[in-house]
């Protein structure tokens, strides 16, 4: 399919949705040529207008950890892999004291990540903690296992604003959760009046454009507000990690798509790992992690691979995102 770059951005800034024929045509052209160079500008000119050029900061923790049953194929806390060896929390007070640290320095959201071993009502009340502790000034998303509607309305009761969780590329395939599962969890956010955050992850090197436009198109089709584009990271045990990491002009491709599909549907596009190629293409959103992450093998005691705060936001002014929230 022969595909125009310019007419693609003027149909989005018009916030005309792309065809599933479009955003495949823009996911197959060859990141190495001109033609995904003018994609990257074009993404980049629709954040202007959607994301009102504003740069966002995502701050996750991981409260917990441990060896987890459902052996995604490409998670370290894969029982089946060995990599974790035993169960670690960190407690209420130590998360209180980064939710407080984080907020200070200007984060946007702060995630509280759990396990599903992680209960409802714990994680209500460390969110009301943090609430407290930070006097409210940062969005509180969590990021958790499956829900249902009540489970949903606790969370938002509790003060949580947003519920991250995506349908995964290859779901049921690479992992043990079927897509089913995962829509309903996904159904029951919304329906109990949360807004829904997902990217479209993890993407390998083996993803077809055509796999990459339906994870987009369904995220669209249930309403998330936030959404973007997460690469595999090979963690070395794990039973993809041989197929090596995604290549980063490929994941700013997918980016720049994204941006330019989600048009006023999703203000905010989130790459990860942070990388400039990425936000020079659209995403006008990077992600701060620390504690319990299912991309590395131990807890990270501070950010992971050193990509602080303050990093964050020098990424984000470089990439000419003037109204930075801190």
């Amino acid at each position: 399919m022969d595909i125009s770059i310019q007419k693609i951005l003027d149909k989005a800034l018009q916030d005309e949705a792309l065809s599933r024929d479009e955003i495949i045509a823009l996911l197959s052209l060859d990141s190495t040529t001109t033609a995904v160079e003018s994609l990257y500008h074009a993404g980049r000119e629709a954040a202007r207008s959607f994301s009102k050029n504003q740069g966002r900061i995502w701050v996750a923790i991981g409260v917990d950890y441990q060896p987890c049953p459902m052996n995604c194929r490409f998670c370290s806390f894969g029982e089946a892999w060995g990599l974790i060896k035993s169960r670690m929390e960190w407690p209420p007070e130590r998360i209180e004291e980064l939710a407080v640290e984080f907020s200070d320095q200007g984060a946007h959201w702060i995630t509280l990540r759990t396990t599903e071993d992680y209960s409802i009502d714990r994680l209500a009340e460390l969110c009301r903690r943090v609430i407290q502790s930070t006097r409210g000034r940062v969005e509180m998303v969590a990021n958790t296992g499956e829900l249902t509607v009540t489970q949903a309305a606790q969370l938002k009761i509790a003060g949580f604003t947003t519920v991250y969780h995506s349908c995964r590329i290859r779901e049921g395939i690479d992992t043990l959760l079927s897509v089913e599962t995962r829509l309903s969890t996904m159904k029951a956010i919304r329906e109990a009046g949360l807004k829904l955050a997902q990217l479209v992850e993890p993407i390998g090197v083996e993803h077809r454009p055509d796999e990459i436009a339906d994870c987009l198109i369904q995220a669209l089709a249930y309403g998330t507000s936030l959404t973007g584009a997460m690469a595999r990271v090979p963690v070395i045990g794990t039973p993809l990690a041989d197929l090596g990491p995604l290549p980063e002009r490929e994941l700013a491709k997918v980016i720049a798509v994204t941006r330019l599909a989600a048009g006023s549907r999703a203000s905010d596009i989130c790459v990860h790992p942070p990388i400039r190629a990425g936000v020079m293409a659209g995403a006008n959103t990077v992600v701060v992690e620390t504690g319990a992450v299912p991309r590395d093998m131990e807890k990270v005691g501070s950010e992971w691979r050193a990509f602080t705060l303050l990093e964050a936001k020098i990424l984000l002014a470089e990439a000419g995102y003037d109204q930075l929230h801190y």
